[in-house]
C-alpha cells in the first residue's frame, strides 16, 4: 500500500553523439511534472557514455527525488534499427505476431542471430506508446489494428545500452529508438488530431547525422539517416535536411510543408532561414516541455536548448507508462 502512494518516476537516457542528457518526470495526482534534468559533455569523437558519467549525470537530474527504485529508458540511434510495417488478422495471437516478425526479418540482410526483435501495435497513427526495443517479444495485449509496426536491431548495440545502464547502477533499463522517443515527445495535442499523411516532419539535427522521421498514410514510420560533416556551413546542413526529408518516400506531397527541429545543431545560426529559403518550408523548433505540470518552486528552470531534449524527454515519457 505504502509503495502504491508513492509518485511514479521515471529516467529518461539520451546517450548523443557529443551529449548526453538526462530528464526525470514524476507522475503525481494524475499529473506529469518534470524534477530533473542534468547534461554533460561526451568525448570527442565517442560514441558512447562512460558507465561513471551516466551515473553522475542521473544523480545530478535526480536530486529532487527523494526514492528509489526508478524506471529507466534509455536511446539507441535510428541509424542501427530496421522498421517494417507488418499486416496480421486483427485477432492474431500473440504467436502469429512473432510468426510475422520472424518472416520479415528472414529476409533481411542481417542473419536473425545477430538481431533483437520487437513489435508495438499501431492504432491510429504515431500517438502510440511506441516499440520497446529490449522487450522479450510483441505487446500481449492486442489492437483491434492489424497494422503492427517491427524493430529490428542489432543484438550487440541493445545489449551494449543494457550493459551500460546496469554498470551505472540503474539495472536493466527499456531501450527505445531515439527519433521515436523525439517525436512522441514533440507532438501536440493538435497534431495527434490530425490525419498522420499531414502531420508535421520531424528532423534531428545531430553532431554527425540527420534523421528524419514522418508517419506515412499506413500510419507506420518512416525514416531516413542520413550522415553530415561535424562541421560544415548552415546552407550544407539545410541541403542534408532537405535531402533526408524528400528521401522519406511517404506518401504524403513530395515536400510537407512543415517541419519540426530538434537536435543538438539545431539551434546552429541561420540554419532555419537555410532550410526555409532552400526548400520553401515553414520549420520551428520541438517544444517537448510545453504540457508539464508545474511542480514546486525548486523544479528546474526549462533550459534555453529545448530543441535538444525531446529524446531525454521522450523516453523518459516513455519509462512513465
Amino acid at each position: 500500500m505504502l509503495a502504491a502512494q508513492l509518485p511514479r518516476v521515471a529516467v529518461g537516457i539520451d546517450v548523443g553523439e557529443a551529449t548526453l542528457r538526462v530528464a526525470v518526470l514524476k507522475r503525481h495526482r494524475g499529473d506529469v511534472e518534470l524534477v530533473g534534468l542534468a547534461a554533460a559533455p561526451v568525448g570527442t569523437g565517442s560514441a558512447d557514455a562512460s558507465a561513471a558519467l551516466v551515473r553522475a549525470t542521473v544523480r545530478r537530474a535526480c536530486r529532487g527525488v527523494p526514492w528509489l527504485p526508478r524506471r529507466v529508458a534509455i536511446s539507441i540511434p535510428a541509424g542501427m534499427v530496421l522498421l517494417r510495417p507488418l499486416q496480421v488478422q486483427a485477432d492474431a495471437e500473440p504467436d502469429e505476431i512473432a510468426e510475422a516478425m520472424d518472416r520479415a526479418a528472414r529476409v533481411l540482410p542481417v542473419p536473425l542471430a545477430a538481431l533483437r526483435l520487437a513489435a508495438a501495435p499501431v492504432v491510429s497513427g504515431p500517438a502510440v506508446s511506441g516499440p520497446v526495443v529490449s522487450g522479450p517479444g510483441p505487446a500481449s495485449g492486442l489492437s483491434a489494428s492489424a497494422a503492427w509496426l517491427m524493430v529490428a536491431a542489432r543484438r550487440e548495440a541493445v545489449l551494449q545500452r543494457q550493459r551500460l545502464a546496469v554498470a551505472a547502477g540503474l539495472g536493466r533499463p527499456i531501450v527505445d529508438v531515439d527519433i521515436l522517443a523525439a517525436f512522441r515527445s514533440t507532438l501536440s495535442t493538435r497534431d495527434v488530431a490530425l490525419a498522420p499523411d499531414v502531420l508535421p516532419i520531424l528532423v534531428d539535427v545531430g553532431a554527425n547525422a540527420v534523421c528524419a522521421v514522418a508517419w506515412s498514410t499506413a500510419t507506420v514510420p518512416v525514416v531516413r539517416v542520413l550522415p553530415v560533416p561535424a562541421r560544415c556551413a548552415p546552407a550544407h546542413l539545410a541541403a542534408a535536411i532537405i535531402e533526408a526529408v524528400r528521401g522519406l518516400g511517404t506518401t504524403a506531397p513530395p515536400m510537407p510543408t512543415r517541419l519540426v527541429l530538434t537536435g543538438e545543431r539545431a539551434l546552429e545560426a541561420g540554419l532555419v532561414e537555410a532550410v526555409e529559403a532552400q526548400g520553401a518550408l515553414a520549420c520551428r523548433f520541438a517544444q517537448p516541455f510545453g504540457d508539464l505540470a508545474t511542480g514546486a518552486p525548486d523544479d528546474p528552470a526549462l533550459p534555453v536548448d529545448a530543441a535538444a531534449w525531446p529524446v531525454a524527454m521522450g523516453l523518459a515519457r516513455r519509462a512513465l507508462v
